[in-house]
């Protein structure tokens, strides 16, 4: 969370319109004008994400290892001999790629590509 913000809610910018202001964008607070944000219900509440190669809709906010897991492999999630790896691109500009560890959460955006693959232990 920004400034306890959850992660279902935006922050907008109400001097510029109330333009939705990114978990990795800069801005200057020294124009004339700039005075107000404020956090509210998303204008968009889904994004269009890859998942694996398919388009697939998902909530605004943010997706964890599990939830990508999960809906990558439904009937695998909760095996105890699988093992899933997840990494990711065209994410936020401040992480716009990288690799999710177990437990970890990240913000998704318009575009994201997700690649998850499972493992068997054994």
């Amino acid at each position: 969370m920004i400034g306890d913000i959850p992660d279902d809610e935006d922050l907008y910018f109400d001097s510029k319109g109330d333009r939705v202001i990114e978990d990795d964008d800069i801005l200057s607070l020294k124009p004339k004008g700039v005075e107000r944000f404020r956090s509210g219900d998303p204008k968009d509440q889904t994004v269009d994400v890859v998942l694996n190669g398919e388009v697939i809709t998902v909530e605004k906010g943010r997706l964890s290892f599990s939830d990508l897991a999960k809906l990558a492999f439904p009937k695998l999630f909760g095996g105890a001999l699988i093992c899933f790896t997840v990494s990711f691109s065209r994410g936020p500009k401040r992480r716009s790629e990288g690799v999710l560890l177990e437990g970890g959460k990240v913000r998704v955006v318009e575009g994201m590509v997700f690649n998850v693959s499972a493992t068997d232990k054994s």
